[in-house]
């Protein structure tokens, strides 16, 4: 059975995730680039403005220039933790799946003589934040009859982005005084990438 892994995750949150990385990199990268620039040019100036001075004026210019420049340095660490942190929440918004594709795309395999009552996407506990894993989605409806209920799983399964798709139950309902048939129907789903 061939299979097409499926991102849920937009291209343009991808896309927007590596351009923050990148700027965020840029950033650290000029503000060092900076910051020994002005370590150099400030030793050049203070050598040649020190030039006739004693050997102690220039060591407490020096000195004076290295305590502003650990200053720089610690307002610049400073300034990548609240980068770095502004990174970490915008990773974890970015890396969730954007379930309105998959409903989307329930909805567009459901027929007329199906109607949902409810859809419910749950994690595996055993998932960790960041990173592929696996969810269940559990979907409940009233369908015309049995056969309707059963193409409609079917409709699922050959989709291809299901693992695993069961009818787990079906029973006869009164509906607007028809009979109808109540369904759920749970579908494992794998944010892993298929072979």
């Amino acid at each position: 059975m061939l299979s097409i892994p499926v991102n849920l995750v937009p291209r343009s949150r991808r896309i927007a995730r590596a351009r923050a990385e990148r700027t965020r990199r840029w950033a650290v990268g000029l503000a060092a680039y900076s910051l020994l620039l002005a370590a150099a040019c400030g030793v050049a100036f203070a050598m040649s403005r020190t030039s006739g001075d004693t050997g102690e004026s220039r060591l407490a210019a020096v000195s004076t220039e290295a305590r502003d420049l650990d200053a720089r340095v610690k307002a610049l660490r400073a300034q990548a933790a609240a980068l770095n942190s502004q990174l970490a929440s915008a990773r974890a918004l970015g890396s969730h799946p954007d379930w309105s594709l998959l409903l989307e795309f329930l909805t567009s395999l459901r027929t007329d003589e199906i109607s949902f009552d409810s859809v419910a996407i749950e994690s595996s506990p055993t998932n960790k934040p960041g990173l592929p894993g696996s969810y269940s989605l559990h979907v409940e409806g009233i369908g015309k009859d049995h056969r309707t209920v059963a193409q409609f799983a079917v409709r699922l399964e050959k989709a291809g982005l299901f693992d695993r798709v069961v009818v787990a139950d079906t029973r006869a309902v009164d509906q607007d005084r028809e009979s109808r048939i109540a369904f759920r129907i749970d579908c494992t789903l794998s944010d892993k990438a298929k072979p």
